[in-house]
Parts: structure tokens; sequence; C-alpha cells
């Protein structure tokens, strides 16, 4: 029981970490600017928050 509680909470932080790095990646695709790096600095920070 525990451990199947521990499994989805490890498929759930997977399943963020694959989403930020999508994320991060159209916005590195998007533009290649300074901000690009500010933004995704941004997005790091509200998902370690």
């Amino acid at each position: 029981m525990e451990r199947d509680h521990y499994a989805a909470q490890w498929h759930q932080l997977s399943a963020d970490v694959v989403a930020l790095g999508e994320r991060l990646y159209s916005i590195s695709l998007s533009s290649d600017t300074p901000e690009t790096a500010e933004l995704a600095a941004q997005e790091c920070a509200a998902v370690n928050a």
C-alpha cells in the first residue's frame, strides 16, 4: 500500500519534470535572447518553490 503511494508520487514528479523540460525547450526555441534565460530561471524557481 505504502509502496503504491510512493510510486504514484514518483510518477507525478516525473510528469512534472517532463512538462517543465518541454516548456523550457519550447521557450528556448522561440527566441535566443537574454530574456529567454531569465524566463527559464523564473520557470525553475516557480517549480522549486
